[in-house]
């Protein structure tokens, strides 16, 4: 997901990533999932995600900027322990929200702390 520099109206606290499933990028190793080239000072919010991982620092690399490097880490906690799909019978990825993750690493976007917010 390639968030857009410039444009009217768009930054990150206007965009929200979440109850997505993100693969392993296909036949490009080094995909990224989320592409920030917006304002860098706004945290994005990407949580409630399958990132394809429960490792914190895989799914932190999983986020770049427009230079490449590591930009203001999007709120990516809490996130999903597996990637089931808790219902194939609908469109879309239908999460499996019984067992959240919840990590140090990143922004925190929301009005509650990180371990309220996944409850």
């Amino acid at each position: 997901m390639r968030l857009p520099d410039g444009g009217s109206g768009i930054d990150a606290s206007t965009i929200h990533i979440n109850n997505n499933t993100f693969l392993d990028g296909g036949v490009r190793g080094d995909a990224k999932a989320i592409r920030h080239f917006g304002d860098q000072t706004t945290a994005v919010d990407a949580s409630g995600n399958w990132w394809g991982t429960t490792s914190e620092s895989s799914i932190a690399a999983l986020m770049e900027d427009a230079d490449g490097g590591t930009p203001l880490m999007p709120d990516f906690t809490s996130f999903l322990n597996d990637g089931a799909d808790t219902n194939v019978g609908l469109a879309g990825f239908q999460g499996d929200f019984s067992i959240l993750n919840v990590t140090t690493l990143g922004a925190q976007t929301g009005g509650v702390g990180r371990i309220q917010e996944a409850i």
